[in-house]
């Protein structure tokens, strides 16, 4: 009897310890924002820095993390039901601001720009703009002011009707902008600066944003803090250009 007291307290120290050692799996939504965050075509998976940095910011506190590329609109509703845990996203964004809590320390900074035909054609005020972006306010601000909006599900699909003048602005964040230039290039593209007019309209910090329905939403909150505490630079991803 002694015996099987003994072992029956061994097995249970087991199972205890290899409990207390198991990864819990989370998701981040991401949209399609080169060069932070793209599902990779070979194999399908959502990939990039956004992705790699937040396994290695989770990594030491036994989570696991898995990207979720979708696009703006679906990660709001992913995000708003628990579905993903968490996103990135700036704080300004009317979709998901109540329903998040956002971290201390921004991700990266985000350069909003609009472009300009240098030769117009016409005189349509046609933006080309992703479907479910706010622009930091500024999607308003020009509508108020009179311009109209294509709406396509992705930065490339909206740089692509720039390029190929199909609108005569478009309002984009810089870094994807140049991502696809590099790409173009490549391929023995161009679409030189001497094709477009650009103005800087802000800069805005971007950060991660945990969902308040995930069930992990207290334990990341806790993990978070102790994170953006210990953390020497500005921002998750240094700006390189």
């Amino acid at each position: 009897m002694k015996n099987i007291i003994i072992y029956f307290s061994l097995a249970f120290l087991v199972v205890v310890s290899t409990a207390s050692h198991s990864m819990a799996n989370l998701k981040i939504g991401l949209t399609d924002f080169k060069p932070y965050s793209s599902l990779n075509p070979e194999t399908g998976l959502c990939a990039g820095s956004a992705v790699q940095i937040a396994k290695q910011l989770m990594s030491e506190y036994n989570y696991n993390v898995e990207g979720v590329c979708a696009s703006p609109t679906r990660i709001f509703r992913l995000i708003t039901n628990g579905q993903i845990d968490l996103a990135l996203n700036i704080k300004s964004t009317v979709a998901i601001n109540d329903k998040v809590t956002f971290t201390q320390v921004p991700f990266t900074s985000l350069v909003l720009n609009l472009y300009t035909q240098r030769n117009l054609r016409d005189n349509n005020k046609f933006i080309a703009v992703i479907r479910g972006y706010d622009y930091d306010g500024y999607k308003r601000k020009f509508g108020d002011e009179g311009f109209e909006f294509i709406e396509v599900p992705d930065n490339e699909d909206a740089i692509r009707l720039f390029m190929n003048k199909r609108v005569n602005y478009l309002l984009a964040y810089e870094a994807p902008f140049k991502h696809y230039l590099k790409e173009l290039e490549a391929k023995d593209l161009s679409f030189t600066q001497t094709n477009y007019n650009k103005q800087q309209l802000s800069s805005v910090d971007t950060y991660y944003a945990i969902s308040k329905a995930s069930r992990y939403h207290d334990s990341l909150v806790k993990v978070f803090s102790k994170i953006d505490q210990a953390k020497v630079s500005k921002y998750h991803l240094e700006i390189v250009d």
